[in-house]
Order: C-alpha cells, then structure tokens, then sequence
C-alpha cells in the first residue's frame, strides 16, 4: 500500500509542477542550465540494482515496477517484495530531459526547473544533503540534482532516521552510478 501512495505522491508532484514551472523566466535571467536533450535515455534501475537494493534495505526483492511519464521526462523503477516484507520497497525516479516531451522543454521545463520547484514547494521542511550537485530530504524521499539529472529515491516514512541513513547511502550509490553511466 505504502508504495502505491508514494508513486502516486511522485507522480502527482510532478504533474501539478509541470504547468507551474514552464516559461515564467525574468527578463535578463539565462534560466536553468539545460542538459544534453540527445543521446541514450537512462532507466532508473541502472541507478541502482535490485542485488544493491537489496543489500541497502535488507530485504530480499521479488519484483520489479516500472512506469513512466514522458510529458516530465520521468521514468520509475521500484523493488518490492511481497509476503512477510511486502512493506519494504525501494523507488528510484529519474526525470532527464532526453526523455522529455520537446514541446515541454521548448517552455522551459526541465529535469532542474522541476527539481527547484519541488526544493521551493517543500523548503520549510526540506533536509539539505550533500549528495550529487544539490540535494534535499523531503516527500517522498532523497531528492538529488546531478549533471542536469533528476533523481528521487524513496524508502518509506522520511522522518524515520534509519530511512534517511538508507536514502544517503542510496543517494551516493545512485549518483556514483549516474556517474558511470555517463562515462
């Protein structure tokens, strides 16, 4: 149940953030830095491994779930169990722009605009990290900007502190594989 409602939390945030961060630019303000919109599109599961969720949650992982929202440029990967752990799971999210809809990224949306508008929505309860180029603990997870990549790794409640310690540890192991996917 609990990975249901943190999907559609992810999902609703970026949605109702599309048409809230597309084209509002300040004259003389450059705007977010674009990544690369060509080349190979990432999938989360790269990011990390179902052997590395499992490693970091302790859990033993039966199944995976996919899905994707191409109008954010969104794609999820989830590790989940089912039987006596079915409560643990492990979602990353990676919002890139080479999956985005153009027409979204000809207004301005990207994986940054986007990341920033959830840091603003959530900054009186946002946890700062130092993780990636920027990051933030916040509903529903540790979210980090890397390299003009968006990613979000949820494990459950976030004010649980063996949860954040799971989501730094996440956070490092998604980056430094971001990383080498980019090499």
């Amino acid at each position: 149940m609990w990975r249901k409602i943190g999907i559609l939390v992810l999902f609703g945030l970026l949605v109702l953030l599309l048409s809230a961060c597309g084209g509002n630019e300040k004259a003389g303000d450059s705007g977010p830095v674009q990544p690369e919109t060509s080349g190979v599109v990432l999938e989360p599961c790269t990011l990390i491994s179902m052997p590395e969720a499992e490693e970091l949650m302790g859990a033993d992982f039966t199944a995976i779930e996919r899905s994707e929202e191409k109008r954010v440029g969104l794609k999820l990967c989830m590790y989940f169990s089912e039987g006596e752990d079915e409560d643990r799971f492990l979602q990353i999210s990676l919002t890139q722009a080479a999956f985005m809809e153009q027409e979204n990224l000809d207004r301005g949306q990207s994986p940054q605009s986007i990341f920033e508008a959830i840091k603003t929505n959530f900054e009186e309860e946002l946890v700062e990290e130092n993780i990636g180029d920027e990051a933030f603990i916040a509903t529903p997870g540790l979210h980090i900007l890397k390299d003009g990549y968006y990613i979000v790794i949820g494990v459950g409640n976030t004010s649980d502190e063996n949860n954040r310690e799971i989501l730094r540890r996440a956070g490092n192991l998604a980056v430094s594989n971001l990383e080498a996917a980019l090499q």
